[in-house]
């Protein structure tokens, strides 16, 4: 089996995690900010979407769990059970026969 560095599995969930903590932060301070104008009705419209965002981004951490997928052919891949996840984490595509390394390759 093959062994590859992933491309990009840390920037792309940082992406997500950023991106939506940066959605969230926002509607909570225009809400804030819109309540205080008076316009009461649009902030609270604003903190629901705070509320929203949060929870997606809370269930993209917890419930999602670790997954990834195969840059080669797409395949949706969750870690492997047998891996060192104190080390890193690795995905095996089954299809493309390739062990995808989430860190380092180091010399074994």
């Amino acid at each position: 089996m093959e062994r590859r560095p992933h491309p990009g599995y840390f920037r792309k969930v940082a992406g997500y995690s950023i991106g939506l903590f940066g959605v969230s932060l926002a509607c909570l301070v225009a809400g804030f900010v819109l309540r205080r104008v008076g316009l009461s009705l649009a902030g609270d419209v604003l903190y629901f979407a705070f509320a929203g965002s949060a929870i997606v981004l809370l269930v993209m951490w917890f419930a999602g769990g670790e997954t990834t997928t195969c840059p080669e052919c797409g395949r949706r891949l969750r870690p492997d059970p047998e891996g060192a996840r104190d080390e890193n984490l690795t995905f095996i595509c089954p299809d493309c026969d390739i062990e995808w390394d989430t860190g380092r390759l180091r010399d074994t």
